[in-house]
């Protein structure tokens, strides 16, 4: 809930803006600088590693698939190809990694 007597309504500078209604504290707007917080960084690594499903499983590669693949059977290199789920414990880690996923 906001306390309406606490805020004021501003009209965002940018007439494109998908902001309609703003609402500032009467504190904010009478100083001297705003400082926001901080973007979250995706870490880039583990974005190029993993992806989501449109439900939001997070899918990752499967291992042993880099080298040594001559004395694999084709039905074991193939099984390797498919995407899989990440294991439940790892979830919450790589969401911290890649906050925008």
């Amino acid at each position: 809930d906001l306390n309406l007597d606490d805020v004021t309504r501003v009209r965002p500078a940018h007439q494109f803006s998908q902001i309609d209604k703003l609402y500032l504290p009467n504190s904010a707007l009478s100083a001297d600088l705003l400082v926001s917080m901080p973007k979250m960084k995706t870490h880039k690594g583990a974005q190029k590693r993993f992806g989501a499903t449109g439900s939001g499983m997070i899918l990752r590669r499967r291992a042993f698939r880099s080298h040594l693949l001559e004395h694999k059977s084709s039905k074991r290199k193939r099984l390797y190809r498919a995407k899989h789920q990440l294991a439940p414990q790892d979830v919450r880690a790589i969401r911290r990694l890649i906050p925008y996923l």
